[in-house]
C-alpha cells in the first residue's frame, strides 16, 4: 500500500502532525530536512516579478515552519506560475479573450497560458500549504509572537481550563424559562 503504482501521493509526516492526524502506529521512517534559521533569498534565476512574489510568500511559509531547502524549488515554480498569471492577465486586458484569425474568431493564446498557469499555481499552492483548504488543515503556531498575543493566549487557556474543570451538567435538570 502507498507504493509508487498510482493513487494519492503519501502525505508528509510533518503535515500530518500539523493537521493533527499523525498516528505513531502508522508512522514510517521519513527524512526530515532542516528548517533554515532565516528566510532564504529568492534564487538568482527568478526574474523581478517572481522574486517579488517570493519575498511576499517565503516569510509566511518560514514562519509556519513549512519552508526547507528542499521546498525552495517548489516555491520558485509557484512564484514563476504566479508571475505568468499576472503577465497573461495583463495581455488579456490589452488584446481580449477572443482574437480574430484568418480562420475566424479563436481563444487568445494568453487565455490558454492563463489557464495552465492557474492550474499549476493551484497544485503548487496545495503542496506548499498556501491554498485556503490546505491552510485550513494546518494547525501551526507562528515562529514569533508579541507579548500581547502571549497574554491573550494565556487568558484563553485559563478560561478553557476553568470550563473543563467544571462538573458536567445534569441532563435531567431543566433551566427555568424566563
Amino acid at each position: 500500500m502507498g507504493g509508487t503504482s498510482g493513487g494519492r501521493p503519501r502525505k508528509p509526516t510533518a503535515r500530518k502532525v500539523l493537521e493533527g492526524t499523525f498516528r505513531k502506529d502508522r508512522a514510517h521512517a521519513e527524512p526530515q530536512p532542516a528548517i533554515a534559521d532565516e528566510v532564504p533569498a529568492p534564487p538568482a534565476r527568478l526574474g523581478p516579478e517572481p522574486a517579488a512574489i517570493w519575498r511576499r510568500v517565503a516569510p509566511q511559509l518560514h514562519a509556519m515552519h513549512l519552508l526547507t531547502a528542499l521546498d525552495e524549488d517548489t516555491l520558485a515554480r509557484y512564484c514563476l506560475a504566479e508571475a505568468e498569471i499576472d503577465l497573461a492577465r495583463a495581455e488579456l486586458v490589452k488584446g481580449g479573450r477572443i482574437i480574430q484569425t484568418p480562420r475566424g474568431p479563436q481563444r487568445s493564446p494568453w487565455q490558454v497560458t492563463l489557464e495552465h498557469a492557474m492550474a499549476e499555481a493551484r497544485q503548487l499552492a496545495a503542496l506548499l500549504g498556501l491554498s485556503p483548504s490546505a491552510r485550513g488543515r494546518l494547525d501551526v503556531e507562528p515562529r514569533t509572537s508579541t507579548p500581547e498575543e502571549d497574554d491573550y493566549t494565556a487568558f484563553l487557556a485559563e478560561g478553557r481550563a476553568i470550563r473543563e474543570a467544571r462538573p458536567p451538567a445534569d441532563p435531567r435538570r431543566r433551566r427555568p424559562r424566563s
